[in-house]
């Protein structure tokens, strides 16, 4: 699944632009995941952030949504986080203008044998992503042979 990256920030000046422009990031941008929750994906986004001509200095680190909505709230700064994503009263998102840039979830699992809480959590996630982008997700299989018992198959989310 893939959502837009929007920025999150305290409703104050931030109100009077619709779109936030990289250079608005620079020095603002302070909050972002901690880099041991997904090393791969925080180093990509630094290689984001550089492209547009973003350098961070220092930032806060959050583990967990919550986390860093509160430090976005209390003053700390900036944050990226998926479009759609509920906020605290305080809080409004802004997207960014002139980038690309997305979040992208997946969900690997057995094709035979897996959680039956599963299916749910897929189905919740593509409602939130329809609430928060206002279309329609489909799925369909990356292949079209079938895999064998052990072999997985990818499923591909489009937006």
């Amino acid at each position: 699944m893939i959502g837009s990256l929007y920025v999150c920030a305290k409703m104050t000046l931030w109100l009077l632009k619709t779109a936030l422009h990289p250079a608005d990031l620079q020095k603002n941008l302070t909050i972002l995941y901690h880099p041991q929750r997904h090393p791969i994906a925080h180093a990509r986004l630094l290689e984001l952030l550089e492209g547009a001509g973003v350098e961070l200095e220092e930032y806060s680190r959050a583990s967990h949504p919550s986390e860093m909505q509160t430090l976005v709230k209390d003053g700390y700064g900036l944050a990226l986080i998926r479009q759609g994503t509920t906020l605290e009263n305080e809080l409004t998102t802004r997207p960014i203008a002139g980038v690309e840039w997305t979040v992208d979830t997946v969900v690997i699992y057995h094709q035979e044998r897996h959680p039956k809480t599963l299916p749910v959590l897929v189905r919740k996630f593509k409602r939130q992503l329809r609430k928060g982008k206002k279309q329609t997700t489909s799925a369909k299989l990356g292949s079209s042979s079938r895999p064998t018992k052990d072999e997985s198959a990818q499923l591909t989310l489009l937006t």
